[in-house]
């Protein structure tokens, strides 16, 4: 057994090292939780059997083991928790769930209600997860989607107040066909409106002008200070329910006014539906998306102003450091940790 230091040693496991779930979940709290006491050791789970039960069985030279996502079947969990000193589980989809239409998966279901039961605590990417978690564990905690604000004034850069946003991966802009009628409608009745497309495909939307922009990180944050209003369209699938739209985030902490579908944690993220009190809207149908648009067009003084708002609210949930003091808070089993429960 190596010799023990003053820091807190943490082995995060991970089947994905080089996805996103993981740089966002993990991989980016390295260095702030190194500045909190705590080293993480990074380790990619093996495929073959006989590697995975010598990872399993050395985990015992660590405080504590931080298990990102991948679902263990009953006789490796078994190991997992026999040789864990502290096992605290990570994920921020609904894994429990297939993403088939259906979301029905029995094998994945039974999986996650073992792994939930065995955990000693529970990191929730949203409240949807969270209560999914707290069926088999009720030492579940809340741990939003951390960003890294932008050196920016929400609100005060000079911004197209009738150009819309679309920003994202290949996966996720079919998404945009959902709102495909609002988006004609509102080209129709609303021709000052541009929709600037930061993605990987171009697309038409009738008579809405269209411009897009091939995806780079430079094309994306030139977007963000530029553009008006934001989009985020999601099906209302058990799947979706539980995601964390990182586009909102994005949205939010550039200081944007932006409207998303009324699923999972965008009807979180968006608080009060009040004009005074709203960080974003939300939308169910596509009357409801063309008034919301044609709302967050016509009044680009509110849009400002929630666009404020929206960026206060990252700024006291979501900054990196203040989740990284929360996940300390929880690696080291702080009885004052302030992490909310589910």
């Amino acid at each position: 057994m190596p010799e023990r230091s003053s820091a807190i040693r943490v082995l995060a496991i991970t089947r994905k090292p080089h996805s996103a779930s993981f740089e966002q979940r993990i991989a980016n709290f390295i260095e702030p939780l190194r500045t909190l006491g705590i080293d993480v050791e990074t380790c990619v789970y093996p495929k073959k059997l006989a590697r995975q039960i010598a990872t399993l069985s050395r985990v015992d030279s660590y405080d504590v083991v931080w298990w990102h996502r991948h679902l263990l079947p009953w006789w490796q969990m078994r190991l997992l928790r026999r040789y864990a000193r502290y096992l605290v589980y990570d994920f921020d989809d609904p894994v429990c769930f297939s993403t088939r239409d259906d979301g029905s998966s029995s094998v994945r279901s039974r999986r996650f209600a073992r792994l939930i039961a065995g955990a000693d605590a529970v990191m929730a990417g949203s409240h949807y997860l969270g209560e999914l978690a707290l069926a088999y564990n009720d030492n579940v905690h809340i741990v939003p989607m951390a960003i890294d604000l932008p050196d920016y004034e929400g609100g005060e850069a000079p911004r197209v107040s009738t150009e819309l946003l679309w920003l994202g991966s290949a996966s996720t802009q079919k998404y945009l066909d959902l709102i495909r009628p609002a988006l004609e409608k509102l080209g129709q009745t609303f021709p000052q409106a541009r929709l600037r497309l930061v993605a990987h495909t171009p697309m038409s939307f009738g008579d809405l002008e269209t411009k897009f922009v091939q995806w780079t990180p430079q094309s994306q944050d030139q977007a963000l200070a530029e553009c008006a209003i934001g989009l985020c369209p999601m099906p209302d699938t058990v799947w979706s329910r539980g995601k964390c739209p990182y586009k909102v985030l994005q949205y939010m902490s550039y200081g944007m006014a932006w409207i998303g579908s009324a699923v999972g944690e965008n009807i979180v993220t968006a608080g009060p539906s009040a004009r005074d009190d709203a960080r974003g809207l939300t939308a169910a149908n596509t009357d409801e998306w063309l008034q919301g648009l044609e709302r967050l067009l016509t009044d680009a003084a509110g849009s400002i102003a929630m666009g404020r708002r929206a960026r206060s609210y990252i700024e006291q949930h979501h900054e990196r450091q203040h989740i990284a003091r929360l996940i300390a808070g929880l690696l080291r089993r702080d009885s004052d940790s302030p992490l909310g429960h589910a």
